[in-house]
């Protein structure tokens, strides 16, 4: 369970003087390389400022970027109270915030899948230690936060946890400092006053540390002194504990990472076609070939739900409209499954069998196309672009959407957790919050052709040059070319009836990315708190300057270079980059209460107009969906719905620097300029409770 995250506690303030003493003696602490005290103890009673002060370290040590990661013990709150989750949740943290230790940490994970759920002791051994100990010393000390010890469950379980934080401070010697903020009960401080933490521990009494109506000016005078580059939200000196959490990229999403260079194959090809209005490019239509026959035949259909997976395959479970026991489903349909009633109707269905015609290509922004002939079809590509993809139908292809999706939403919101428990209960693929895709349309022909490229080194002036001639037979209908190539071909070791001749290649998909509310997602599926991580790519072209200053710390080895960084930190933990990822986490930092949040695609298809989708275009696009779109949250289900006339307001931009400011607010980007090998840009967590103010 993630629970480095501010829960919603009362708003706590604190007395000017005694508070600024206190932060200062912190920080003091903190930026002393000599201190011979690893570990910190502030302790008091009851509303004596314990948790306030452990959120404000937190987000001082978050921006100074010193934070190893947080727990926020909570009495009463499922998940909040148990040490069983306290070293996965820090072991996920610690991950996202010292990229050097993800791979050992997702190691540790892979040998054992049932890692989060072994002893407390096991998990600090394993998630912990060893990771740290196998990976390149950080350049500096991690900070470590426990709030709340005393409202861990068992007084057993307290005692062990401090006896492994000694053990990482005197026998171990980890680069880590501890805070732990806790009551003055018996068992913790007859720990805090033996012979084995007498030597590395410092304690500070908050006894005096009482609330006022209003945090002085001097507090928060404090708190910039030290930290001038603190985030805004944190320097307010009338700052309170939100209420609502604030991160926006949350921590069972996948985390969006913007780079400079193109990696070809279905993550080109779904960026490059994202924004030709038509939904979600499929980069292998045919679909799992390994599905059984009945669905092959008649291949994605609306009402199924599944995953789009790194591979550009729509990965089916099951279709919300047909029995348990529907040779389609195979078995494969969740337990105690009931289908959504009523059935679906014609009525319900819009339908085009030839909205692609013959002949038709969709292709990405800034590739030339030359017609030779129409029959046999006969066409060659050039580009300059960065990236590009190209899609061909021979044949055409159909089009159905669902008309409306009303019905969906009380059935989604119902069945939506155990779905996500299913999706993730096979094989060793974490599917991550917002994975869950339900159909509501789909584009089908019988025959195409696709291409993915890439920028290419070594040709300056042309980075791609293809022909596509049609073969008979299923014959390959590329030339050589600087780019990766696919065509349709019936499966070889499966006879499916009508192949070839059936409309049942989905080269376009349209539905509703599903995403749980973090209570809900903890409480679903809480081992996933500490599994892999996993990442979303976009592309950002960076300044000049910004590029000199890149290389420069390459070159002086201050920092990774971006493919090396890429493959270090990402390796194959891909999800191919969905605008519903920030749609959906939008929506839920707006009502936290929700139990699920619903994004069609037609709120983005709608306002696309053939872009490119790099990070700067993708931020005026999200603009826009909140521009024509309100926010709705009723029974639990969060979801947009078009604003009325008389509701709209003109959204304008002053020019470029808008859209770069707004694309900053939008993705924090982690700056490159500390002594020690980055990872590409990671989008970081930014404080926000309206989603007005991300942008």
């Amino acid at each position: 369970m993630s629970n480095h995250s501010t829960l919603p506690f009362p708003a706590e303030q604190i007395q000017s003087q005694t508070g600024n003493e206190v932060i200062g003696q912190i920080l003091s602490w903190m930026d002393d390389p000599n201190a011979t005290h690893d570990i910190l103890w502030l302790h008091g009673p009851d509303r004596s400022g314990k948790s306030t002060l452990a959120q404000s370290i937190t987000e001082i040590c978050r921006a100074s970027h010193r934070l190893g990661g947080s727990f926020f013990f909570h009495r009463g709150v499922k998940g909040c109270d148990e040490g069983a989750y306290l070293f996965s949740t820090l072991a996920y943290q610690l991950a996202q915030n010292h990229p050097e230790l993800l791979e050992s940490i997702d190691n540790a994970i892979s040998r054992n899948r049932l890692l989060p759920t072994k002893p407390v002791e096991v998990q600090f051994h394993s998630l912990i230690v060893e990771p740290i100990q196998n990976s390149v010393p950080p350049s500096q000390t991690s900070v470590i936060i426990i709030d709340g010890l005393d409202e861990c469950q068992g007084t057993g379980t307290q005692q062990l946890i401090l006896r492994l934080i000694s053990e990482a401070v005197l026998v171990l010697k980890l680069p880590l400092r501890f805070i732990i903020t806790s009551r003055r009960d018996p068992d913790i401080l007859k720990v805090f006053n033996s012979d084995r933490f007498i030597h590395i521990s410092r304690s500070i009494a908050l006894d005096n540390l009482f609330y006022s109506t209003h945090v002085e000016g001097s507090l928060h005078h404090s708190l910039v002194s030290h930290h001038s580059d603190e985030p805004q939200f944190f320097m307010n000196p009338r700052w309170r504990r939100p209420k609502r959490k604030p991160p926006f990229q949350t921590s069972s999403y996948p985390r969006i990472v913007t780079l400079q260079q193109s990696n070809g194959g279905a993550e080109t090809y779904s960026r490059a076609l994202l924004l030709q209005s038509h939904g979600f490019p499929v980069w292998h239509p045919s679909g799992d070939i390994g599905k059984p026959v009945e669905y092959l035949q008649k291949g994605v259909t609306i009402g199924d739900v599944g995953v789009l997976d790194k591979d550009g395959i729509f990965d089916f479970y099951f279709n919300i409209f047909l029995t348990p026991d529907d040779p389609v489903h195979a078995r494969s349909a969740p337990r105690e499954f009931q289908p959504i009633k009523p059935p679906l109707q014609q009525a319900e269905i819009t339908l085009d069998q030839e909205y692609f015609k013959p002949g038709d290509v969709v292709s990405s922004r800034g590739i030339k196309l030359t017609r030779h002939s129409e029959s046999p079809l006969d066409i060659s590509f050039t580009s300059t672009e960065q990236e590009g993809a190209i899609l061909i139908l021979p044949d055409g292809a159909s089009r159905e959407d669902l008309i409306s999706t009303a019905r969906f939403h009380e059935y989604a919101k119902r069945n939506a957790p155990h779905w996500y428990q299913v999706v993730n209960g096979y094989g060793g693929v974490v599917h991550t919050n917002g994975s869950l895709f339900l159909v509501t349309g789909c584009d089908k022909a019988r025959n195409w052709a696709a291409a993915s490229f890439p920028y290419h080194a070594n040709n300056s002036e042309t980075s791609v040059d293809l022909r596509y001639t049609w073969q008979p037979d299923y014959e390959p209908p590329w030339d050589s070319g600087t780019a990766v190539t696919k065509f349709y071909a019936p499966p070889s070791f499966k006879k499916v009836p009508n192949s070839g001749t059936a409309k049942n290649q989905c080269v376009f998909v349209r539905g509703m990315r599903i995403s749980l509310s973090e209570p809900s997602w903890s409480k679903t599926l809480p081992q996933l708190w500490s599994a892999r991580l996993y990442y979303s790519y976009i592309l950002h072209t960076p300044s000049k300057l910004q590029l000199w200053v890149d290389s420069t710390l390459v070159f002086l080895r201050l920092r990774l270079s971006e493919r090396r960084a890429v493959k270090k930190v990402t390796s194959a933990r891909l999800q191919l980059f969905h605008p519903n990822f920030v749609i959906g986490q939008v929506l839920l930092a707006e009502y936290p209460d929700s139990e699920v949040a619903l994004v069609d695609d037609s709120v983005w298809c709608s306002l696309t107009h053939g872009e490119s989708c790099t990070l700067l275009e993708m931020n005026e696009l999200v603009t826009q969906v909140f521009a024509w779109n309100k926010i709705v949250q009723k029974d639990g289900v969060v979801t947009l719905v078009p604003k009325k006339q008389d509701e709209l307001e003109t959204v304008t931009h002053d020019g470029p620097n808008s859209l770069e400011e707004f694309a900053r607010k939008l993705l924090s980007i982690v700056p490159h300029s500390q002594a020690k090998p980055q990872p590409t840009r990671l989008v970081e967590d930014v404080p926000v409770t309206k989603h007005a103010k991300m942008f």
